[in-house]
């Protein structure tokens, strides 16, 4: 047995290993947490050249593949309580990424809700108050994110409509000392400044068209 062979043998037995403690078949996350080198030799073809993914990995042992749950509102919705439990307090957006990254990503693809695509909107969604802190970023993120939906530069009212901790966080100077009305921020990110007529009422419309 050369030392290719005599690895590849070790990475079964690893896994067979590993499904036994567990009482079934392991995820990769878990294999790659008790075995990281053989983890690492599955994904870059040193355990077999053809198989280069986790699913083929379990294929090659015989393993029927489980379908992936879909991210369901609900779901994502009890990842969410849980991380919090597990913390003991509403968690951050760097803890929540770390904790549950699919369900993250979920929510900024329009899974939870095609109107909530952000990690604030999540929170204000599930009512989760006082845990939500507007800096300049989270402005800025915002401003850019609904100016994407409408296809334009929002008017003051519409983005209060959607996000009135922002925009309150404007007007109280917190985004900047030296900005404190609407022209002032669209001036200071460089965004034309004009009218907008026949504007009222398209936000809402645009939200009842479930534009994510």
């Amino acid at each position: 047995m050369n030392e290719k062979e005599h690895n590849a043998a070790l990475t079964q037995w690893n896994y067979r290993m590993l499904k036994l403690t567990l009482n079934r078949v392991p995820i990769f996350r878990e294999f790659k947490r008790e075995y990281p080198v053989a983890a690492n030799d599955i994904l870059c073809g040193k355990y077999d050249e053809k198989i280069r993914t986790w699913n083929q990995f379990l294929v090659e042992r015989g393993e029927k593949l489980q379908k992936r749950r879909p991210w369901t509102k609900e779901r994502i919705a009890k990842k969410f309580y849980k991380v919090k439990e597990s913390l003991g307090k509403t968690p951050s957006l760097k803890e929540f990424r770390r904790k549950a990254p699919q369900a993250l990503e979920a929510i900024k693809n329009g899974l939870y809700s095609p109107s909530v695509i952000q990690y604030s909107e999540f929170l204000e969604d599930l009512k989760e108050k006082g845990r939500v802190y507007w800096n300049a970023d989270k402005i800025e993120e915002s401003f850019y994110a609904l100016k994407e939906r409408l296809k334009r530069t929002p008017t003051s009212s519409e983005f209060k409509d959607v996000y009135r901790g922002a925009h309150s966080a404007i007007n109280n100077k917190k985004y900047a000392p030296s900005i404190s009305t609407w022209n002032e921020f669209l001036n200071h990110l460089g965004e034309e400044i004009k009218p907008t007529p026949n504007s009222i009422g398209l936000l809402e419309a645009l939200l009842e068209e479930d534009i994510p």
